[in-house]
């Protein structure tokens, strides 16, 4: 998915959940994104470029676009993150040449 600052989802892809569910984690995943944001500014360590949570049954991978966007992609657990963050990467370098 796509997401603006706010968790807004502004563009949704799932073969398994509903859209709704989908946006539910989205704006979750722009509360981490702002705590994450928070707390490298008062560190001083810089801004994210990227960030993974792991759950039992997912992992989410979240990586910033530019100008307040940023994907994420939602992986089983048995999918290598990896290769997910390989796809999510180019993923990325298209859509930033989108924008």
């Amino acid at each position: 998915m796509i997401l603006d600052w706010e968790g807004e989802a502004v563009e949704v892809v799932s073969a398994h959940s509903s859209e709704d569910e989908i946006k539910l984690v989205g704006a979750y995943q722009a509360v981490f994104l702002d705590r994450l944001h928070k707390i490298c500014s008062m560190t001083e360590i810089g801004t994210p470029d990227r960030f993974e949570i792991h759950h039992q049954k997912v992992s989410f991978l979240n990586c910033v676009l530019g100008d307040g966007y940023y994907a994420v992609l939602l992986i089983g657990g048995n999918t290598h993150s990896s290769i997910a963050w390989k796809n999510l990467e180019r993923s990325r370098t298209l859509l930033r040449e989108e924008m």
